[in-house]
């Protein structure tokens, strides 16, 4: 457990994102707190999820074969999510949560959220499932799990942060697939049509088409 303080003036990095902190680090982040309050008097202290980063050891166990170990870097955001998977009811292990449950159990807003699920389950490291996996969209109905058959080639990963960028060029490589799917569909019934019409007018083709 490792603290940096930095002062808004050399580091002005602004963030209004809140997010309730696990219980595996809320007495480190409380004790600190407690202790800058009485060295430092009249001297205030915020997280800022988007700097705050761990290392978590994530055990993957895919058809109960043997367990792989891997070191994974993320920030606080993106570790809050990975630490329910951790979290027991009555002795047993909740393995799924929907969009939803997780926004409310780590009090966080739908678009934030999103970003980080996104993250998780939709770029390189595929840490989560998505209960969809048609699409790399976040959708709010949807519920993640651990993949335990996730096996990255390194021991230690870092997992970045999912930009509005990398969000807007996912969702627009999604259409570009859709768009060519419709294309050679289309293309496939006009052959069809035209081998059972040799000569059909244009309007005529639309209509057997659509």
């Amino acid at each position: 457990f490792e603290i940096k303080v930095l002062t808004q003036g050399n580091w002005p990095i602004q963030s209004r994102i809140s997010v309730r902190i696990p219980e595996e680090l809320g007495s480190g982040f409380n004790q600190f707190s407690e202790y800058y309050k009485m060295k430092y008097q009249g001297k205030g202290l915020k997280w800022n999820p988007l700097i705050t980063f761990c290392t978590l050891e994530g055990k993957f166990d895919e058809n109960k074969a043997k367990i792989r170990t891997i070191l994974i870097e993320v920030n606080l955001l993106q570790t809050a999510v990975l630490l329910l998977y951790n979290k027991t009811e009555d002795g047993k292990r909740k393995e799924t949560y929907t969009f939803t449950e997780i926004m409310s159990e780590l009090d966080l807003e739908e678009e934030t959220l999103t970003g980080v699920l996104v993250s998780l389950c939709s770029m390189k490291y595929k840490i989560l499932k998505k209960s969809n996996r048609k699409t790399r969209n976040v959708k709010t109905d949807e519920s993640f799990a651990i993949d335990d058959s996730f096996r990255p080639k390194l021991k230690k990963i870092s997992i970045p942060a999912c930009s509005k960028k990398q969000e807007q060029q996912e969702s627009e490589e999604t259409h570009a697939r859709v768009l060519d799917d419709r294309k050679y569909l289309l293309e496939a019934l006009i052959v069809q049509q035209m081998k059972k019409n040799n000569k059909m007018e244009h309007t005529a083709l639309i209509n057997e088409i659509f």
